[in-house]
């Protein structure tokens, strides 16, 4: 029996998802997959109807209304989450994939160390040109948080962007259904949300690890990106800190955080709110002044070096050296 749940939260982008199926079936046949289509249409529950898809992979598919608010999102996804019966969760995108191995291997991790919250790897993205080749980036190397304390770790996440980021690692399934519990009762209309406020939550729940396997795999420069969409309708999170609710979610955000904090720690440790506020606040310029990371194409460097990794098993080592021709051409 699978000890871990692949939550996959749908908004049309039917392409994609019928790619995604396809990957799982190869390689997603050990873990439970709960479907949450927020979609206008029922391509995606037609398409797992008539081609056996349950027949091959261990899927529970929930519809939900379409989501075309952010409001409606954070519902979908708080309410989807608190079905989960496994032990650990890992959410992710249909423009995403994980390696499984490298899944097992975080999943495995944290049944050993109780003191970590999260535990994922590292990351690669591909995109493809006019000409529907593909062109694959290495990511930053991620580094763990070690850090005992829980607001060491904080620091080093906000100041650091130390494990960030920690939105696709395998979680803990109470502390994540609790993060998107506090994320709906915020009542929050700002999508960012979805990644920045459990993230800080899970630097407090635990220590954060980064194993050095590939981990996962996305797909960038989409032009159906959801959050393309949302900042080409909203403007810049500058623009949406001076025009729209974006200071008031993150100051409901702050108010969150500053209270789990003070229930986990159970402590009356001094000026720690005016810490947490100073922390967040230097993250905020981060999120307003990111600052451009290089891409790196020179993959086949890369992926040779993740490929003579000898901590590997022979599984781990075919994954990688088959997933350029799983995405080498556009489905």
């Amino acid at each position: 029996m699978s000890e871990i749940t692949i939550i996959l939260p749908l908004k049309d982008r039917f392409f994609l998802t019928k790619r995604w199926i396809s990957f799982a079936k190869i390689y997603y046949k050990d873990f439970k997959i709960l479907i949450l289509d927020g979609s206008k249409n029922d391509e995606v529950d037609n398409y797992l109807k008539n081609n056996e898809i349950y027949n091959h992979l261990q899927i529970e598919y929930v519809r939900y209304e379409p989501d075309d608010t952010i409001k409606k999102y954070f519902n979908k996804l708080s309410d989807g989450i608190s079905k989960v019966k496994t032990e650990y969760v890992a959410l992710i995108d249909n423009d995403d994939f994980f390696n499984p191995y490298s899944l097992k291997k975080s999943l495995n991790f944290l049944n050993k160390n109780n003191d970590f919250s999260t535990c994922g790897g590292q990351h690669i993205q591909f995109s493809y040109n006019d000409n529907n080749k593909i062109k694959f980036y290495k990511d930053n190397i991620i580094y763990s948080n070690y850090a005992i304390s829980p607001m060491l770790r904080l620091k080093n996440v906000c100041i650091d962007k130390l494990a960030l980021p920690l939105f696709y690692d395998v979680h803990r399934t109470k502390q994540i259904q609790q993060s998107y519990k506090y994320l709906k009762d915020m009542n929050s209309n700002e999508l960012q949300m979805v990644e920045i406020f459990p993230q800080f939550i899970d630097c407090i729940n635990g220590k954060n690890k980064k194993i050095k396997d590939l981990y996962l795999i996305r797909e960038i420069q989409i032009k159906e990106s959801a959050h393309r969409e949302y900042v080409l309708k909203t403007g810049s999170i500058l623009n949406r800190l001076i025009y729209s609710e974006f200071a008031n979610d993150y100051k409901k955000m702050i108010n969150q955080i500053i209270s789990h904090y003070q229930v986990m720690n159970k402590l009356n440790e001094k000026n720690f709110d005016k810490k947490i506020i100073q922390y967040l606040f230097d993250y905020l310029s981060f999120l307003i002044a990111p600052k451009k990371i290089k891409k790196n194409t020179l993959i086949n460097r890369f992926f040779n070096k993740f490929i003579s990794n000898r901590s590997y098993t022979r599984n781990n080592f075919e994954f990688i050296a088959n997933i350029k021709n799983f995405f080498y051409t556009k489905n």
